[in-house]
């Protein structure tokens, strides 16, 4: 009896101990805290709707995350609970960003600055930075980033593309590869920008466009209707395309454009004001539209 007894209590101190080292392993792996009480650090609301109030709560470091140059004990974002940022890899939500309502910032993934990030997934290295909106199920992976005031809206970034400066991203847009929305560029309702593609200036591409490999749209250049740019084109000024596949290549000084398959040019019209388009061919105008 005496041995049994013996056997009981040093199994049960093992035991005892493994839980003790088991639960300081667990410990150790949490990276962050949530401050719920502190009157110094109060909870935001957020009101997305009139139906629903998210609480947020401020995230303190409790161990360093040297990849974004963290120390325990330094002060995040705000996230509504624990779903919404991975314990896990190098994760982080930082300065006065607010990440809520189903989003999830995992592995090495940063949000930071004063981005929103509602119910959508930024993941892998991805960033989201600045005064940046991604909401309503936007996925950011890869190096995919997003900052300045851009917003992302059910659109997809990955690869080394990115988002930036005022530009919108906005239904069910596919960005990769090292894809480019900068500008004022409005990039809309099932676009694909893949390879080296660029949307800037004030520009506006639509229903179901694909821009690829070298291709730029600037100024107030409109595309729409499943046009396909690709090449090293570049449409410039007050250009309106819709349907087929475009090619549009510069000179050095002036402008010439060159297109094949069909598809139309129309006149953008800007605050009731008339616009004329030129296409030129090498150096030559080959057609003219005016209003």
């Amino acid at each position: 009896m005496k041995k049994s007894n013996a056997a009981t209590i040093q199994k049960y101190i093992i035991t005892e101990e493994k839980l003790i080292v088991k639960e300081n392993s667990l410990k150790v792996t949490r990276k962050y805290r949530t401050i719920r009480s502190e009157k110094s650090r109060p909870t935001i609301e957020v009101i997305v709707d009139s139906s629903k109030t998210h609480y947020l709560h401020r995230i303190c470091a409790v161990v360093d995350i040297p990849r974004y140059h963290i120390h325990a004990g330094d002060l995040g974002g705000f996230i509504e609970d624990e779903s919404n940022l991975s314990q896990e890899g190098s994760a982080w939500v930082g300065n006065d960003a607010v990440v809520f309502n189903r989003a999830r910032v995992i592995d090495d993934a940063l949000v930071d600055g004063q981005a929103h990030v509602e119910g959508s997934i930024i993941e892998d290295n991805a960033h989201v930075g600045d005064k940046a909106t991604v909401i309503r199920s936007s996925h950011i992976s890869g190096n995919g980033k997003a900052y300045g005031r851009t917003i992302v809206s059910s659109s997809r970034i990955s690869g080394f593309a990115s988002a930036f400066d005022d530009s919108v991203v906005a239904g069910d847009v596919r960005m990769d590869k090292s894809a480019k929305a900068y500008g004022r560029a409005f990039v809309l309702d099932s676009v694909r920008m893949t390879d080296y593609a660029e949307a800037s200036e004030d520009c506006v591409i639509a229903e179901r466009a694909r821009i690829e490999e070298f291709a730029q749209i600037r100024g107030r250049s409109v595309l729409a209707g499943g046009v396909i740019v690709d090449g090293h084109s570049i449409f410039l000024a007050n250009m309106f395309a819709n349907e087929g596949r475009c090619s549009v290549y510069p000179s050095q000084h002036e402008p010439r454009f060159v297109y094949s398959e069909d598809f139309e040019w129309a006149i953008y019209r800007s605050d009731g004001t008339a616009r004329t388009l030129l296409v030129f061919e090498y150096n030559k105008p080959q057609k003219t539209m005016f209003l």
